[in-house]
């Protein structure tokens, strides 16, 4: 049984920087990691100011910087359309401003994750008493009062471990396995309006244009500046007018079309489709569709969607229908003409 006061499960920025705060305050841990070595994408890049104070304090932020991308190539940020393609935006980190630069005793840094996590994982195995083990992973763990329990195996040799920890640190990003073991959700912020969301990025992004002509980085003379300007306020009127558009279009939808409309539908349109004597109403039919098939368990109906949608609202004594057919409605799809506005209605008989 391994006994350790801290387990670390994820080998990135934030399980090494863990594994050097441990070890710098004399906290011994280990560190275990899946992969063979560290990261060998880029990924994220661009380190804030408060990060890098911590760093400092930790003695490695001359280290990170030489391994990123020298002070003096970090005075904007640049939209294109392609590399060598028309400017789109241009922007000042709004941590390069002078209000901001004057808390701090740092700068941001950008420092791509292939080159950062070897920087902090050499300063974290010399550090001691904290250690890291690649290849490793935790594959099981239980958790009562006082400790953890689990199970790290060796990835190459297929050895299992156990342990007993005081805690164990989750730092095992998006997909952690610690997290959804535990039931803990990712909290996701609630959907916006497309619409309204352009009309606040634009208004965002014409104070930054401002910020930077106050404090004398943007010239306001400059005639593509001005342009640009003139071009962001353009779109946010048309947005914010595209928004209240829509919210009132929608306040006045009709009915949202649900399982049981459909079934009202199906017994409608079976009951109007037939004559009497057993046949089909070929008037009705040509009203309603292009084309119906009929098979043992269902019916497909082929048609203009709005057609189609009229009818089916109509069946269940709604009078209007002015939105299409939400796409998590089961049943509708597209036909390969999309061109033409052909939709296809499954109905189970």
């Amino acid at each position: 049984m391994l006994d350790i006061p801290v387990l670390i499960s994820g080998g990135g920025p934030v399980g090494l920087t863990a594994s050097l705060l441990l070890s710098k305050h004399g906290v011994r841990s280990l560190l275990v990691e899946r992969h063979p070595s560290t990261a060998i994408l880029p990924k994220a890049r661009g380190i804030n100011a408060r990060t890098m104070e911590m760093y400092r304090q930790c003695g490695i932020d001359a280290a990170i910087r030489a391994a990123g991308l020298a002070a003096g190539r970090l005075g904007l940020i640049v939209w294109t359309e392609t590399l060598a393609g028309r400017e789109i935006e241009r922007r000042v980190p709004g941590r390069a401003m002078p209000k901001n630069m004057a808390v701090t005793p740092t700068t941001n840094c950008l420092c791509a994750q292939d080159d950062l996590e070897p920087v902090i994982r050499r300063f974290a195995e010399a550090a001691g008493p904290g250690a890291l083990r690649f290849n490793t992973e935790l594959t099981s763990f239980s958790q009562k009062a006082g400790s953890v329990t689990g199970t790290i195996t060796d990835r190459v040799t297929g050895e299992a471990t156990p342990f007993s920890a005081r805690y164990l640190i989750a730092a095992e990003g998006a997909q952690s396995r610690v997290r959804r073991s535990l039931g803990v959700q990712i909290s996701l912020p609630r959907l916006r309006n497309p619409r309204a969301s352009r009309a606040a990025e634009a208004d965002a992004k014409l104070k930054r244009l401002y910020d930077a002509i106050e404090n004398g980085v943007a010239d306001l003379s400059d005639p593509m500046l001005k342009d640009r300007v003139g071009e962001l306020k353009a779109t946010r009127d048309q947005a914010r007018l595209d928004a209240e558009r829509a919210e009132d279009a929608i306040e006045r939808a009709g009915p949202a079309i649900t399982p049981q409309t459909l079934k009202t539908f199906a017994r409608t349109a079976r009951k109007r489709m037939r004559t009497d004597g057993g046949g089909y109403r070929r008037d009705h039919l040509r009203a309603l569709a292009q084309r119906v098939e009929v098979d043992q368990k269902e019916l497909r109906i082929m048609g203009s969607k709005s057609v189609l949608l009229r009818t089916l609202v109509a069946a269940s004594s709604a009078k209007t229908a002015r939105f299409g057919v939400p796409s998590s409605v089961p049943k509708w799809r597209a036909t390969q003409n999309k061109t033409a506005n052909s939709y296809i209605i499954e109905i189970t008989i």
